[in-house]
């Protein structure tokens, strides 16, 4: 039987020190290119990345990975972003 991966993802924005828990809608708003299972596969290749907010542009800057183990059984991957302007990535 197979196991089901357990995924956590997550939005971190850099200027507004605010952590936002989106779901599939609200993410596809931000970049229609992006689905879960797009973000689960391709999270470490998605820096620099622009990302359309309501207040504008953000880009993404670094994102960390939380791998499940036996302690842990959900996979947390935690996207952070800035500012356009501001963003080194």
């Amino acid at each position: 039987m197979k196991e089901t991966l357990k995924v956590n993802i997550l939005f971190y924005d850099l200027d507004n020190k605010v952590e936002m828990d989106l779901n599939e809608a609200q993410i596809k708003a931000i970049n229609p290119e992006f689905s879960i299972k797009y973000l689960i596969e391709e999270a470490h290749n998605l820096n620099g990345t622009l990302l359309k907010f309501n207040d504008g542009m953000k880009r993404i800057v670094n994102t960390d990975i939380n791998y499940e183990d036996k302690d842990n059984p959900i996979r947390t991957i935690i996207f952070k972003f800035q500012n356009e302007e501001k963003a080194i990535y």
